[in-house]
């Protein structure tokens, strides 16, 4: 899998097979890492940590059908902060 975001430069590749990789970019700190971990056929979750230190947690989840992707982000600590965006196919 990749993923680019324009916004930041931030590029993501692997796999999600729950190992620890670079995440790189030019707004991106040394020692920034990701993980993907496939849950299910529908869902995966990312973690993200700087030199080993959990910073962010993400579960993106796709609908049965493929027609609805949500995504939810949080900080670890701040379960009830979460920021949930979904995106619907027209």
């Amino acid at each position: 899998m990749s993923w680019f975001i324009p916004a930041t430069g931030e590029l993501i590749r692997g796999r999600p097979d729950g190992r620890s990789r670079p995440l790189t970019g030019p707004q991106q700190p040394a020692g920034r890492t990701f993980v993907w971990k496939q849950v299910s056929a529908n869902q995966i979750e990312f973690f993200a940590s700087d030199r080993g230190h959990l910073i962010e947690r993400a579960t993106e989840t796709l609908s049965a059908d493929g027609a609805m992707f949500t995504d939810t982000l949080w900080s670890p600590g701040h379960e009830d902060e979460k920021d949930i965006r979904v995106f619907r196919k027209p």
